[in-house]
Protein backbone atom coordinates (compact mmCIF):
# COMPACT_ATOMS: atom_id res chain seq x y z
CA UNK A 1 0.00 0.00 0.00
CA UNK A 2 2.66 2.58 0.84
CA UNK A 3 4.91 1.60 -2.43
CA UNK A 4 1.37 2.61 -4.62
CA UNK A 5 1.13 5.78 -2.69
CA UNK A 6 4.95 6.45 -3.07
CA UNK A 7 4.06 5.72 -6.99
CA UNK A 8 1.15 7.95 -6.96
CA UNK A 9 3.24 10.54 -5.40
CA UNK A 10 5.90 10.41 -8.04
CA UNK A 11 3.25 10.42 -10.81
CA UNK A 12 1.76 13.48 -9.20
CA UNK A 13 5.41 14.73 -9.22
CA UNK A 14 5.91 14.12 -13.04
CA UNK A 15 2.90 15.78 -13.97
CA UNK A 16 2.77 18.90 -12.37
CA UNK A 17 6.99 18.97 -13.76
CA UNK A 18 5.18 18.34 -17.07
CA UNK A 19 2.15 21.24 -16.94
CA UNK A 20 4.94 23.83 -15.23
CA UNK A 21 7.70 22.96 -18.79
CA UNK A 22 4.57 23.52 -21.00
CA UNK A 23 3.64 26.55 -19.73
CA UNK A 24 7.00 28.05 -19.73
CA UNK A 25 7.37 26.98 -23.36
CA UNK A 26 4.10 28.28 -24.10
CA UNK A 27 5.33 31.75 -22.40
CA UNK A 28 8.59 31.22 -24.12
CA UNK A 29 7.18 31.11 -27.48
CA UNK A 30 4.62 34.28 -27.14
CA UNK A 31 7.78 35.88 -26.03
CA UNK A 32 9.94 35.44 -29.07
CA UNK A 33 7.03 37.04 -31.20
CA UNK A 34 7.16 40.39 -28.89
CA UNK A 35 9.30 42.60 -30.75
CA UNK A 36 11.04 45.08 -28.06
CA UNK A 37 14.32 46.15 -27.34
CA UNK A 38 16.34 46.70 -24.01
CA UNK A 39 18.83 49.78 -24.05
CA UNK A 40 21.84 48.87 -21.53
CA UNK A 41 24.06 51.34 -20.32
CA UNK A 42 27.20 52.13 -22.10
CA UNK A 43 29.91 51.19 -19.72
CA UNK A 44 33.76 51.42 -20.48
CA UNK A 45 34.86 48.48 -18.00
CA UNK A 46 38.61 48.87 -17.19
CA UNK A 47 41.27 46.17 -19.43
CA UNK A 48 42.66 43.32 -17.24
CA UNK A 49 45.97 44.74 -17.51
CA UNK A 50 45.29 48.19 -16.03
CA UNK A 51 43.51 46.50 -12.99
CA UNK A 52 46.92 44.71 -12.69
CA UNK A 53 49.02 47.92 -12.98
CA UNK A 54 50.02 47.25 -15.66
CA UNK A 55 48.79 49.61 -18.75
CA UNK A 56 48.56 53.42 -17.77
CA UNK A 57 49.01 54.64 -21.05
CA UNK A 58 45.41 53.91 -22.33
CA UNK A 59 43.73 56.91 -21.96
CA UNK A 60 40.71 58.36 -23.69
CA UNK A 61 39.25 61.93 -23.96
CA UNK A 62 36.00 63.23 -22.38
CA UNK A 63 34.81 66.09 -24.72
CA UNK A 64 31.30 67.90 -23.57
CA UNK A 65 28.30 68.32 -25.53
CA UNK A 66 29.60 71.86 -26.36
CA UNK A 67 32.85 71.18 -26.68
CA UNK A 68 34.07 73.63 -24.19
CA UNK A 69 34.90 70.76 -21.12
CA UNK A 70 37.56 68.31 -22.34
CA UNK A 71 40.00 65.52 -19.73
CA UNK A 72 41.63 62.61 -20.78
CA UNK A 73 41.49 59.61 -18.28
CA UNK A 74 43.29 56.27 -18.37
CA UNK A 75 41.47 52.70 -18.55
CA UNK A 76 41.72 51.67 -15.21
CA UNK A 77 38.95 53.70 -14.79
CA UNK A 78 35.25 52.04 -15.40
CA UNK A 79 33.29 55.00 -16.87
CA UNK A 80 29.82 55.01 -17.59
CA UNK A 81 27.41 57.51 -19.68
CA UNK A 82 25.22 58.80 -17.80
CA UNK A 83 23.03 59.86 -21.39
CA UNK A 84 22.68 56.30 -21.82
CA UNK A 85 21.09 55.86 -18.40
CA UNK A 86 18.11 58.10 -19.10
CA UNK A 87 16.25 58.87 -15.92
CA UNK A 88 18.09 56.79 -13.46
CA UNK A 89 19.74 59.45 -11.90
CA UNK A 90 17.21 61.93 -11.44
CA UNK A 91 16.96 61.49 -8.01
CA UNK A 92 20.58 62.39 -7.12
CA UNK A 93 20.02 65.35 -9.72
CA UNK A 94 17.15 67.08 -7.60
CA UNK A 95 18.77 69.03 -4.70
CA UNK A 96 21.28 70.89 -7.00
CA UNK A 97 19.64 70.78 -10.22
CA UNK A 98 22.12 69.23 -11.88
CA UNK A 99 22.64 66.93 -14.59
CA UNK A 100 24.87 64.23 -14.15
CA UNK A 101 26.81 63.50 -17.53
CA UNK A 102 29.78 61.71 -17.11
CA UNK A 103 30.04 58.84 -14.09
CA UNK A 104 33.48 56.53 -13.47
CA UNK A 105 35.03 55.00 -10.52
CA UNK A 106 38.21 53.44 -9.91
CA UNK A 107 39.21 50.08 -8.01
CA UNK A 108 43.15 50.79 -5.94
CA UNK A 109 43.18 46.79 -5.16
CA UNK A 110 46.55 46.78 -3.36
CA UNK A 111 45.21 49.81 -1.07
CA UNK A 112 41.31 48.81 -1.10
CA UNK A 113 40.50 51.66 -2.42
CA UNK A 114 37.38 52.81 -4.13
CA UNK A 115 37.63 56.13 -5.58
CA UNK A 116 34.29 57.92 -7.74
CA UNK A 117 34.47 60.70 -9.84
CA UNK A 118 31.39 62.96 -11.21
CA UNK A 119 30.44 65.35 -13.96
CA UNK A 120 27.66 67.57 -13.81
CA UNK A 121 25.64 70.51 -15.53
CA UNK A 122 24.18 73.41 -14.49
CA UNK A 123 22.13 76.09 -14.99
CA UNK A 124 22.41 79.07 -12.01
CA UNK A 125 21.97 82.80 -12.12
CA UNK A 126 24.73 83.22 -9.81
CA UNK A 127 27.82 84.89 -11.93
CA UNK A 128 31.24 83.72 -10.87
CA UNK A 129 29.92 84.27 -7.30
CA UNK A 130 31.46 80.91 -6.18
CA UNK A 131 30.81 81.14 -2.94
CA UNK A 132 26.93 80.89 -3.46
CA UNK A 133 27.73 78.04 -5.90
CA UNK A 134 29.50 76.25 -3.07
CA UNK A 135 26.66 77.35 -0.61
CA UNK A 136 24.05 75.90 -3.57
CA UNK A 137 25.95 72.56 -3.92
CA UNK A 138 25.88 72.10 -0.26
CA UNK A 139 22.34 72.90 0.52
CA UNK A 140 21.54 69.95 -2.28
CA UNK A 141 23.26 67.42 -0.47
CA UNK A 142 21.69 64.28 0.27
CA UNK A 143 18.95 64.86 3.59
CA UNK A 144 21.28 62.28 5.32
CA UNK A 145 24.47 63.97 4.84
CA UNK A 146 26.15 67.06 5.97
CA UNK A 147 28.87 68.34 3.47
CA UNK A 148 31.57 70.61 5.18
CA UNK A 149 33.92 72.60 3.41
CA UNK A 150 37.17 72.38 4.18
CA UNK A 151 39.56 74.40 1.84
CA UNK A 152 38.75 76.64 -1.15
CA UNK A 153 40.55 79.04 -3.65
CA UNK A 154 38.60 80.73 -6.52
CA UNK A 155 39.40 82.48 -9.23
CA UNK A 156 37.64 84.87 -11.96
CA UNK A 157 35.65 81.31 -14.23
CA UNK A 158 36.55 78.65 -11.64
CA UNK A 159 37.05 77.18 -8.39
CA UNK A 160 38.64 74.90 -6.61
CA UNK A 161 37.68 73.00 -3.08
CA UNK A 162 38.21 69.88 -0.64
CA UNK A 163 35.14 68.98 1.45
CA UNK A 164 33.93 66.13 3.86
CA UNK A 165 30.75 64.53 3.90
CA UNK A 166 29.70 63.25 7.12
CA UNK A 167 25.94 60.95 6.90
CA UNK A 168 23.73 59.74 9.93
CA UNK A 169 25.90 56.49 9.77
CA UNK A 170 28.76 58.48 11.37
CA UNK A 171 30.91 57.43 7.89
CA UNK A 172 32.77 60.04 6.17
CA UNK A 173 33.54 60.81 2.35
CA UNK A 174 36.15 62.92 1.02
CA UNK A 175 35.65 65.13 -1.47
CA UNK A 176 38.16 67.16 -4.23
CA UNK A 177 35.89 69.12 -6.50
CA UNK A 178 36.37 71.87 -9.23
CA UNK A 179 33.94 74.36 -10.58
CA UNK A 180 33.65 75.68 -13.84
CA UNK A 181 31.98 78.63 -15.21
CA UNK A 182 31.04 79.53 -19.06
CA UNK A 183 30.75 83.21 -17.99
CA UNK A 184 26.94 82.47 -18.90
CA UNK A 185 24.95 80.58 -16.72
CA UNK A 186 26.14 77.51 -17.40
CA UNK A 187 28.61 75.60 -14.85
CA UNK A 188 30.54 72.25 -14.58
CA UNK A 189 30.50 70.63 -11.56
CA UNK A 190 33.39 67.84 -11.20
CA UNK A 191 33.77 66.07 -8.12
CA UNK A 192 35.68 63.41 -6.95
CA UNK A 193 35.11 60.78 -3.86
CA UNK A 194 36.47 58.75 -1.51
CA UNK A 195 36.21 57.35 1.90
CA UNK A 196 37.95 59.82 4.46
CA UNK A 197 40.92 57.37 5.21
CA UNK A 198 41.97 57.38 1.47
CA UNK A 199 41.89 61.51 1.29
CA UNK A 200 45.83 61.34 0.20
CA UNK A 201 45.00 58.56 -2.43
CA UNK A 202 41.89 60.48 -3.40
CA UNK A 203 44.19 63.76 -3.94
CA UNK A 204 46.81 62.11 -6.38
CA UNK A 205 43.85 60.51 -8.84
CA UNK A 206 42.21 63.72 -8.62
CA UNK A 207 44.84 65.65 -9.63
CA UNK A 208 46.38 63.47 -12.67
CA UNK A 209 42.69 64.53 -13.98
CA UNK A 210 42.41 68.39 -13.18
CA UNK A 211 45.31 69.04 -14.34
CA UNK A 212 44.41 67.36 -18.29
CA UNK A 213 41.38 69.43 -17.88
CA UNK A 214 41.07 72.09 -20.74
CA UNK A 215 38.27 74.51 -20.44
CA UNK A 216 37.03 77.38 -23.09
CA UNK A 217 35.33 79.64 -21.81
Amino acid sequence: MQKLQNYKNLILIIVCMLLTSLSFYYHFQKLKNINYQINWPKIELPSAESLMGKDEKNCKDFISTDKRLTFNYCSDWLAIDANSLGGFFDQLNKGVDAKIVFLAQKIIAEKNSIIQFTIREAYWDLGNNFNEVLQKIKDGSKTDEEMQIVKSEMNENSAYFEAIYDNTNGEKKYSIGKIFFNGSQKYFLIEFFSQEKDKEILKVEADKILKSIKFNI
